[in-house]
C-alpha cells in the first residue's frame, strides 16, 4: 500500500471510530468537553500507530484531523 492509502484508510477508520465513540457519549460530557482538548487517548494513538506502522506524529495529526471532522458535524 502507498503512503496515500494508508493515510486516506486511516483517516476513514479514525474518523468512523471517533464518530461511534461520540454517539455513544452522553450530550451533557460533550457539552463540558473544551474545544481545544483532543477527543482520543493515547490508547488509541498506540493503536493507530501498531496498526498502520506509523510514527506518533502521523497518528495524531490523523486523529486530531478525525476531530475536528467530528465537532464540524456536532456544530451543524
Amino acid at each position: 500500500m502507498n503512503t496515500r492509502v494508508k493515510i486516506a484508510v486511516g483517516i476513514m477508520c479514525a474518523a468512523g471510530a471517533i464518530l461511534v465513540a461520540n454517539q455513544s457519549l452522553r450530550s451533557d460530557l460533550n457539552t463540558h468537553r473544551a474545544e481545544s482538548s483532543p477527543c482520543y487517548t493515547q490508547s488509541e494513538v498506540n493503536l493507530l500507530m501498531k496498526s498502520m506502522n506509523w510514527k506518533q506524529e502521523e497518528a495524531v495529526a490523523v486523529l486530531d484531523m478525525a476531530c475536528k471532522f467530528s465537532r464540524a458535524r456536532e456544530h451543524k
